[in-house]
């Protein structure tokens, strides 16, 4: 995935407000989906419920965990090439997993850092490499 695209596929999701607003019309709305990007040899469905079974609380349904208010989905990353993880910049790109975040419910940003920040500790135990991808910093 090039930066353009990258770019392209952040500009395309949805944003949820600071100040519990759903409007995007305001100033203080920003996007507060992330994703963690994972690469293992773990197939799609035992990542899934591994995952699922290391957070307490998660209710898995079929691919998609639903965890503190947030829908959680893996998708394999059209991009994955195991050789480019180790000789390029930006090795993130290349990971076999996507770990998608998004709220189901109005939330605000330190939420969302806090959930990030547990969600990177629970997949860094599970997976070769992982690295957070967002619109903030942990």
């Amino acid at each position: 995935m090039t930066s353009a695209q990258f770019e392209e596929f952040f500009a395309e999701r949805p944003t949820v407000s600071n100040s519990m607003n759903h409007s995007a019309d305001n100033e203080n709305s920003m996007d507060l989906c992330f994703a963690i990007n994972m690469e293992t040899e773990e197939n799609y469905l035992d990542l899934t419920k591994t995952i699922a079974h290391a957070l307490k609380g998660a209710k898995r349904d079929g691919g998609y965990i639903q965890y503190a208010d947030n829908l959680l989905v893996i998708n394999k990353t059209f991009a994955h090439d195991r050789e480019k993880i180790f000789a390029d910049s930006t090795p993130w790109m290349y990971y076999k997993f996507e770990l998608s975040v998004s709220p189901l419910k109005p939330t605000d940003l330190q939420t969302q850092k806090r959930l990030a920040s547990e969600l990177l500790s629970v997949v860094q135990a599970h997976v070769e490499f992982a690295a957070l991808v967002a619109n903030f910093e942990l």
